[in-house]
């Protein structure tokens, strides 16, 4: 699977050197995109990156936002050191008229800036919170454009000082939301300034102009199809992300995250709109002289030499660690599987090293060794479930075809009794290792399920993990089920149960880490490591070392890491 590409930034004095920050750290292209290496020496542990910043008067010279804080290179991203700022560092702007001076968005703190090129910060504009991004204007670097949850703000004063300028646009609502409205797409989520210094807003699901320096604003009429439902109304659109395009002053482009080709560009200021053909998931767009470059979510980057009238893909190179399932062969320990969002990949080191072994170019979302038979590996996958009876030399279907799986059990007693999690239409049962299925949901009507587990000593005790965040437990081979526990925040993505102590269940959670029960899932405790909340955010699978009970590993979006329980180590990536 290609990475998410969170931002891109082109080299000024030379335009076919491209720059991508993902969630696996910096890429770097020297021929417009066609090949990407990563360039990631001295940012760390494969840093989520969302933001670039290019020293106008010196390229080589590059700053990025990360997961840890502020890094910056002084050779065209060959090495990195980490600045004075760590933390989440998002928003990014660097002074053109003095390139020492940076702005970036630092979390609770708001606005920071530093004037030694990163060497030390300071919080400036007092009470400036919610910023997600930071412009300025090149033609008086001293004024400065924020767009936060409550609108947009203005400095004039190189950001000592702040006002808000939001006459015309929608007023804040109190909780940030607008009736009917995701909280992704609340306040200001696009700001541009065009090269005679209109000012563009995106600012709840709208576009706004301003022609005098933000003092007034006006809606923008953009002519696209009603998009998504929204409860029984219809929510016409749901702008994100906007450019303006610095050879043509009023040459504006839009993307919208809930309809396909969902990018736009206005030649004219936004009075006409023409829909443009990329079919794709947009979260960052760079312009050049000559190509248009657009980053998307699980799709890599696309390059447009027409300025988005036709589109080609230019990933090559662009790698992702995305590993939503990971066993390990009850035979071998230190042979593990991990499913990928490009096949079945496969460790005999214990994971130090790693070879793709079947179904290619599939998302795999699912393993589950028969445990009677351990050459016998089930995967669940988006076109279904599938079995290889020689550890993943090769596989055959095995039911649910075409059919979204997105977790997989086997009955320890009776191999060929499986359970399998299919999108939205809760868990099914096969009593014939793949043959036939059926639904066995009372008590998770409408639910996803995400993760599902057997109890090995009482295999008629199931637990299953939802998207909406609940642990529920069946005690009658999923006859019926019961909520026994729920997530603080976000979706259940992983369940697995100790063989050694059957009453000790894990679960891998979106953002409240590991937690575990010790008591069949009838009390939990919070977050099994110190660190959970860094390296376990998004643990899509688990599974515990047969040979060493004691050791877990999590395969997360930032590859896979160790735990051992019960001890003071925290998470440690690994290999």
């Amino acid at each position: 699977r290609l990475p998410s590409v969170l931002t891109i930034a082109v080299d000024p004095a030379a335009s076919t050197t491209v720059y991508a920050g993902t969630i696996d750290g910096v890429f770097k292209s020297e021929d417009g995109g066609v090949t990407w290496r990563a360039i990631n020496n001295g940012l760390g542990e494969r840093p989520s990156v969302y933001a670039l910043a290019l020293d106008p008067a010196n390229s080589r010279i590059i700053y990025a936002n990360t997961e840890n804080g502020v890094y910056q290179s002084e050779d065209g991203g060959a090495t990195w050191r980490e600045t004075e700022r760590t933390g989440i560092v998002f928003a990014l702007a660097i002074n053109p008229a003095s390139p020492a001076t940076l702005y970036a968005r630092g979390g609770r703190e708001g606005v920071l800036k530093s004037e030694d090129g990163g060497a030390t910060w300071r919080q400036i504009g007092d009470g400036l919170v919610g910023v997600d991004i930071l412009r300025i204007n090149p033609a008086n670097p001293q004024v400065i454009f924020a767009g936060t949850d409550e609108g947009v703000y203005k400095s004039e004063d190189g950001g000592e000082t702040w006002r808000a300028v939001n006459d015309g646009l929608p007023e804040a609502v109190d909780n940030g939301l607008l009736e009917g409205v995701e909280q992704d797409d609340r306040g200001v989520t696009g700001l541009f300034i065009d090269p005679t210094g209109v000012v563009y807003a995106v600012a709840h699901n709208d576009i706004y102009r301003s022609a005098d320096g933000g003092a007034t604003w006006t809606r923008v009429e953009v002519s696209v199809p009603a998009l998504r439902l929204v409860g029984e109304e219809r929510q016409d659109r749901s702008f994100r992300l906007l450019a303006v395009d610095p050879q043509t002053p009023g040459t504006l482009y839009v993307a919208d995250r809930y309809i396909d080709n969902g990018l736009f560009r206005s030649p004219d200021g936004g009075a006409t709109w023409r829909p443009l053909g990329l079919g794709a998931d947009i979260r960052s767009l760079a312009l050049t002289p000559l190509a248009l470059y657009a980053g998307t979510y699980g799709s890599g980057v696309y390059r447009s030499d027409d300025r988005g009238v036709t589109w080609r893909a230019v990933s090559a190179g662009l790698t992702h660690f995305h590993v939503p399932a990971l066993v390990a062969d009850p035979t071998t320990p230190t042979t593990l599987y991990a499913g990928t969002g490009n096949g079945v990949h496969q460790s005999v080191d214990g994971g130090e090293t790693w070879r793709v072994v079947g179904l290619t170019g599939q998302s795999v979302a699912a393993l589950a060794f028969d445990p009677q038979r351990p050459p016998t590996l089930y995967a669940g996958t988006d076109a279904g479930v599938f079995v290889s009876a020689d550890r993943g030399a090769t596989w055959r279907a095995a039911g649910l075809s075409d059919e979204l799986v997105l977790a997989l059990a086997v009955d320890p007693t009776a191999p060929t009794t499986l359970y399998a999690a299919v999108g939205d239409a809760g868990v099914y049962r096969s009593n014939d290792g793949g043959a036939t299925w059926r639904a066995v949901n009372a008590g998770l009507e409408n639910r996803t399920v995400w993760a599902l587990a057997i109890a090995p000593t009482t295999p008629s005790t199931l637990f299953a993990g939802t998207k909406d965040g609940g642990v529920f437990r069946s005690a009658d081979g999923g006859a019926s089920w019961s909520e026994v526990a729920r997530a603080r925040y976000g979706p259940v993505f992983s369940l697995i149960i100790d063989p050694t102590a059957p009453a000790t269940v894990y679960v891998g959670t979106q953002y409240d880490g590991v937690l575990r029960s010790e008591d069949g899932g009838a009390t939990w405790s919070q977050n099994i490591s110190s660190n959970a909340w860094q390296v376990a955010t998004y643990a899509h699978a688990l599974v515990i070392d047969p040979a060493q009970p004691k050791t877990i590993y999590a395969g997360t979006w930032k590859g896979v890491h160790r735990h051992v329980i019960n001890s003071r180590q925290r998470w440690q990536p690994f290999p």
